[in-house]
């Protein structure tokens, strides 16, 4: 599909249960509301209302187990029809080769460079196993020669929190919420999956921590 779904929406799977979808509506707009670190600098007033307006949109629809139903359906219906291949915007989608599907952003995403290759070093080969660690995103990064600083001025994620992220400097990064919202952007921008990154990396944080972070999302 080439269209944002309430599910991409809310970043959870198609068939993620109840609790998973309230975890997961809670957690997005919390990362999203006017005051997060995360979106401060990206968003105006007017397109964080529109963003709101859309979480709950799409958490009431698939919530509500008859709405989420015919949603499902409608969804079906949709993946039966062809589709034109994908062509690269200027905008916030991007793609995300390790399944296949064009993901439009969740609205921390903003412009990715068109021409930021997606090649991997040699003998590195990714998979739903892969554990993305700060070491292996710079590897990454800078196979595909992307520079930090040019990653900080697209993402706006501060240059020095883009460092701490591949360092691992767990005590100079801000809330686990924020660090999870930094990963996904540093990965939509790479092209690389955005769940997968933020949760294998979160989930040594919260080894190395104790503990301290929330459950990985569904």
């Amino acid at each position: 599909m080439t269209d944002e779904t309430h599910y991409d929406l809310l970043e959870v799977e198609p068939g993620a249960s109840e609790e998973e979808l309230r975890r997961a509506f809670k957690r997005a707009k919390e990362l999203y509301a006017q005051d997060s670190m995360v979106v401060y600098t990206l968003f105006t007033h007017s397109e964080l209302e529109d963003l709101g307006e859309r979480l709950d949109e799409a958490y009431e629809t698939v919530i509500d187990p008859r709405t989420r139903r015919e949603y499902d359906l409608s969804l079906i219906a949709r993946s039966a029809d062809p589709e034109p291949p994908p062509t690269p915007e200027l905008n916030r989608r991007s793609m995300t080769p390790m399944d296949g599907e064009p993901r439009v952003t969740s609205p921390h995403q903003v412009t990715v460079m068109k021409d930021i290759p997606t090649s991997l070093p040699e003998g590195l080969e990714l998979n739903e196993e892969t554990v993305f660690t700060g070491a292996l995103l710079q590897e990454i990064r800078e196979h595909r020669d992307v520079d930090l600083r040019d990653m900080s001025n697209h993402t706006k994620i501060s240059l020095m929190n883009l460092r701490y992220l591949e360092q691992m400097q767990y005590e100079e990064l801000p809330a686990p919420v924020y660090i999870r919202g930094f990963l996904k952007e540093y990965a939509r921008f790479l092209r690389l999956p955005g769940k997968q990154v933020a949760d294998t990396y979160m989930s040594v944080y919260d080894e190395t921590l104790g503990g301290n972070e929330e459950a990985p999302e569904q």
